[in-house]
């Protein structure tokens, strides 16, 4: 998971550590509201799963700026995040 937060941090400006717990919470909300619709990233005993996988990665990227409300354009990254969010849910090898 200290992958996937470096990773957002850096797609969001986001220097230092202070925000660290604040932009995990958004990583699990993300993941979580993947999962929600189908997507695995949350095995049988609750870890999250399919962190390196490029496509999820991009969901957090966008779930992620969608709730940051990234240079204040948070529908336009709410929209593409739902769009990317709801064609891995019917593809296969990322639904349960």
């Amino acid at each position: 998971m200290n992958e996937l937060l470096k990773t957002i941090k850096s797609f969001l400006d986001i220097l230092g550590d202070d925000r660290d717990t604040d932009i995990q919470q958004i990583i699990e909300d993300g993941l979580s509201d993947m999962n929600r619709v189908g997507i695995l990233t949350i095995d049988e005993d609750g870890s999250f799963i399919n962190l390196d996988d490029p496509q999820i990665i991009g969901c957090v990227k966008l779930f992620a700026r969608y709730q940051v409300n990234y240079g204040g354009e948070a529908e336009r990254y709410q929209k593409a995040y739902r769009q990317k969010r709801d064609a891995l849910s019917i593809h296969e090898g990322y639904y349960a």
